[in-house]
């Protein structure tokens, strides 16, 4: 279930509007960008962990590789404002890169479910998916982690599990990187408007046949009585 919410989060948070990315920034610093924030998690989980190595031989590989791949990603941006001066700033393609996509997919659905607080943005994208999979690294690399399942055997259970459970991932990280493959399968992006909406709508520019009937009547009526005052006067 951890990794599952760590596929969530990352899809929502970094998945999501990775093409948009693509053609505003460029390819190469978002996936460095990508890499800075998870890479160096990875690395110093291996420190954590393990039984050889101090905790904060961890912090110093996390900070490291952080910064490095942060300078990287600043090197890829710094290109993509030389190429479009009139378009960007330094601040401005920064916070594209860090907020753009997932800014974008909180104003779509604030319509929607109401009101989200800005601090739902830096937790989605700078500390759930980091703390989930810190958790569930935790989790394998424990006594009662991987291969202690209810006393199934290796082969052929849980080994089935595993390769289901690598192909899946297989077809996740496909979408991330080559997005185009799944664009078949993807509906279109369009508005998408209620059938009661639609009924409702309709209803009300549909002419009413009732009320110049009844107005007609009641016309009628009034001619008659008209008619009948002036044969008897």
């Amino acid at each position: 279930m951890l990794l599952v919410g760590f596929l969530e989060a990352f899809g929502a948070a970094w998945a999501n509007g990775i093409l948009d990315l693509y053609q505003s920034i460029g390819a190469k610093a978002t996936l460095s960008y990508m890499m800075t924030n998870f890479i160096p998690v990875l690395i110093a989980c291996g420190f954590w962990f393990s039984s050889d190595s101090k905790v904060w031989t961890g912090f110093v590989a996390l900070f490291a590789g952080w910064f490095t791949g942060l300078l990287v990603t600043h090197y890829f941006l710094m290109e993509r404002i030389a190429l479009e001066p009139d378009r960007w700033t330094v601040r401005s393609i920064w916070w594209e890169c860090g907020y753009g996509n997932i800014c974008r997919l909180r104003d779509q659905i604030q319509p929607v479910i109401g009101p989200i607080p800005f601090i739902w943005v830096i937790l989605m994208k700078s500390f759930i998916p980091h703390v989930l999979i810190i958790l569930f690294l935790n989790l394998c690399f424990s006594e009662n982690g991987p291969g202690n399942y209810e006393g199934y055997a290796i082969r052929p259970y849980q080994l089935l599990g595993l390769l289901f459970f690598v192909f899946a991932i297989f077809l996740f990280f496909v979408g991330i990187l080559v997005p185009e493959v799944y664009e078949p399968l993807a509906m279109p992006q369009t508005k998408v408007v209620t059938n009661a909406l639609v009924e409702s709508s309709s209803e009300e520019n549909e002419p009413s046949f009732s009320e110049p009937r009844q107005n007609e009547d009641e016309k009628l009526g009034l001619n008659r009585e008209t008619a009948l005052n002036l044969i008897n006067s």
